[in-house]
């Protein structure tokens, strides 16, 4: 049981540190952030929307995963979130290959690296939200660092 706790543990800092990045640094660039969706014909339409609701879902996403209460939640959310991030990602690379506006070390990255590692993340959030619901649901305890806030 311990092995369980520190391997979701490990994928929860993880999440919450790609989501805490990902979310803060659109905030910070939010005028290269915000071009970025209206330049691109495929989200335009919806950039109005897009401009405050990904930032707030992954900071959120992120913080959800420190509490024992919304655990479930943010790993839901987390699955959600990777599996919009993977199906667009193959949109992307079914269509004309336009330039990432991605920040960080997955910049460098084409479009089908991009898609490596969103499967890999999807993957490792299906695992994590697994592990968790198995756990909640047969009695064991996996118990979070600094978790006690009920």
């Amino acid at each position: 049981m311990k092995t369980k706790n520190n391997i979701l543990t490990v994928i929860c800092i993880l999440f919450a540190l790609i989501w805490g990045f990902a979310g803060l640094l659109k905030i910070i660039a939010h005028e290269a952030y915000y071009d970025n969706l209206i330049g691109s014909a495929i989200y335009r339409d919806y950039a109005d929307i897009l401009f405050y609701l990904l930032p707030t879902l992954e900071i959120l996403a992120g913080m959800m995963l420190f509490w024992k209460r919304t655990l479930t939640i943010g790993l839901s959310l987390t699955v959600v979130l990777f599996g919009v991030y993977t199906a667009f990602n193959v949109y992307i690379l079914l269509m004309d290959n336009p330039p990432c506006s991605c920040h960080g070390f997955i910049k460098r990255l084409d479009w089908k690296q991009h898609l490596i590692v969103h499967v890999s993340l999807l993957v490792l959030a299906l695992l994590a939200l697994g592990l968790h619901l198995q756990t909640k649901f047969t009695g064991h305890k996996i118990i979070l660092p600094n978790t006690n806030i009920h």
